[in-house]
């Protein structure tokens, strides 16, 4: 009998022991992944190639006045950031020593990079007539950048070929929520000669108005259709209150919506379309969406 009971303890005891090797596995796999040492060539560091073309000419000479530290003072550089802001905005200190690193898109003086507006602007659909209005633009600075920033997205990928400058609703010196006074031009909060540029350079499909009454054909008294992006993708099972989850959907929903005689004539470069939101729509656009 003793023999029988240290015997059932064994087996008893068994089951337990089968589950140290999966234990183990999952303990190592933990280590790699979380251990792991950080491959430095698959971080998006842009090279400084995208921003100003190299010279061919080697550099000229330091002259015989200025010494080798002088060589390199920051004080040589285009547009130098302030020394606090380079201290803690600095490239972690492994990345310092990688060709092509030299750029920190964080900086505010950062140079535009100008080549993803470009990509979408050139795989866009385009509609003759099609003009779009960014004007729903309230509140604080972050949500009027990304008001504006969500408007001119959902029209790049609309296909409208106009844009009337973004303006902005000045907020209530009194009564801070108050936030629909005056209109103000685009220049009261961002710079509307570096927007220009952009749009100019990477996306020449588009047209810019300075305001509505500027559009040719619209009349004396323009009608502007408004809308809710979110209308035009499946919403089914989505709290109305969501952001848009089917973003990738609006274009060609939207085209054919634009395309319908029951919501208006089809747009035209003699009898344009106006579109303007309903509301100002915020952090609307996942930047997943646009790939790497």
């Amino acid at each position: 009998m003793p023999h029988h009971g240290h015997l059932n303890s064994l087996l008893g005891f068994m089951p337990r022991r089968n589950i140290f090797l999966p234990t183990l596995c999952i303990v190592l796999l933990f280590a790699v992944w979380t251990i792991r040492i950080p491959d430095t060539r698959s971080y998006p560091y842009p090279p400084v190639d995208w921003f100003e073309p190299k010279s061919s000419s080697p550099p000229p000479p330091p002259s015989s006045s200025e010494s080798p530290s002088s060589s390199s003072s920051p004080s040589r550089t285009k547009h130098p950031p302030p020394l606090q802001a380079q201290e803690s905005f600095s490239s972690p200190p492994h990345l310092n020593s990688i060709p092509g690193n030299e750029v920190d898109l964080s900086q505010p003086d950062a140079p535009f990079v100008g080549w993803p507006l470009k990509r979408v602007c050139d795989e866009a659909t385009w509609i003759e007539g099609l003009i779009y209005i960014c004007d729903n633009n309230s509140g604080g600075i972050g949500n009027i950048r990304n008001y504006i920033q969500t408007c001119i997205r959902y029209a790049l990928e609309a296909g409208a070929t106009g844009l009337t400058i973004p303006k902005i609703r000045k907020r209530s010196e009194k009564d801070l929520a108050d936030l629909f006074t005056d209109f103000l031009p685009f220049d009261y909060m961002f710079d509307e000669q570096h927007f220009r540029d952009a749009i100019n350079n990477s996306c020449p499909q588009i047209t810019l108005y300075d305001d509505v009454k500027d559009i040719p054909g619209v009349g004396e008294s323009p009608m502007i259709n408004n809308i809710t992006p979110k209308d035009f993708g499946n919403r089914d099972g989505c709290e109305s209150m969501d952001q848009n989850r089917h973003t990738d959907r609006f274009g060609q929903s939207f085209r054919g919506w634009l395309k319908d005689e029951k919501h208006g004539h089809p747009p035209t470069k003699e009898k344009p379309r106006l579109i303007r939101f309903n509301w100002g729509v915020l952090f609307d656009w996942q930047v997943y969406r646009d790939g790497p």
